[in-house]
């Protein structure tokens, strides 16, 4: 659907839908209902601000509004939406691994433990 958008705009409210979905299931994480490590929740939150930043740089154009010629090759909009969306992966991953150790049922990852030994 996104790639059919006539505009930049039009493109990124195609992401509407998936966003509300990921604040619909953060929301349920917080009530009796809901389960995950609570620990990770900072960065489920984290990890969506960040995707919604990126997308918002991408689609203003900012700095390249401000300087135009300036930065055609290097720090746009562009290149700074890929780095915020790459720091919105790592949270993304910080989150899961928090998880993915709360299902286990053990109170830390063993992996960790032994690389913190070294």
């Amino acid at each position: 659907m996104a790639s059919h958008a006539r505009n930049p705009w039009e493109r990124r409210f195609c992401f509407t839908l998936p966003f509300l979905m990921r604040a619909a299931s953060a929301t349920l994480r917080v009530t009796p209902w809901g389960g995950g490590n609570p620990d990770a929740f900072r960065h489920i939150i984290l990890q969506d601000l960040l995707a919604v930043l990126g997308g918002f740089v991408g689609a203003l154009r900012v700095p390249e509004k401000w300087v135009p010629g300036r930065l055609d090759l290097l720090a746009n909009s562009h290149h700074i939406m890929h780095v915020v969306v790459v720091y919105a992966v790592y949270h993304l991953h910080q989150g899961a691994v928090l998880d993915l150790v709360w299902l286990s049922g053990k109170t830390s990852c063993p992996l960790a433990d032994a690389q913190s030994i070294l």
